[in-house]
């Protein structure tokens, strides 16, 4: 079985929040599901055993090469899916949880230097009682040699 860079670093933000989530009565560590393919349908979740966090690419890894092509930066979007059967409360608790995680942990990244929120949507999926929280971040790297 082979990995691809976007398995890498999906599998560190799973951990990243995994190891880090802090569980108290208002934000119970929810599931963690990591979806390797952007395109891919989205499947089905059990909320009614708790809540959902899907992490997966958001495009590919984006490459900028600066003045002289000697060094160039590195970007990599991903998006992070929250959903709740509970209520737009939870929601918001979840979010602030990752928020807090992702500003604690915003210069240790594996093989990055800086972890970015990019912006935040809320859905509302009114049929089915579901809230769905969508956090868009952006892994960065800065002037990296070429070389390298």
């Amino acid at each position: 079985m082979s990995f691809t860079n976007s398995d890498l670093y999906l599998a560190d933000m799973k951990d990243l929040l995994d190891d880090n989530w802090v569980e108290w009565q208002e934000t119970p560590k929810p599931q963690l599901i990591v979806v390797n393919d952007p395109n891919a349908p989205e499947g089905r979740f059990d909320l009614n055993s708790g809540d959902v966090i899907i992490i997966k690419t958001d495009g590919s890894e984006q490459i900028k090469y600066l003045g002289n092509i000697q060094y160039y930066n590195r970007f990599v979007p991903i998006s992070l899916d929250i959903r709740t059967k509970e209520d737009r409360q939870r929601l918001h608790n979840l979010y602030k949880m990752i928020r807090i995680i992702l500003f604690d942990q915003k210069w240790d990244f594996p093989n990055y230097q800086l972890i970015k929120m990019i912006n935040y949507q809320e859905f509302v999926e009114e049929e089915l009682n579901i809230w769905k929280g969508v956090l868009r971040i952006q892994l960065e790297n800065a002037a990296i040699s070429v070389d390298t």
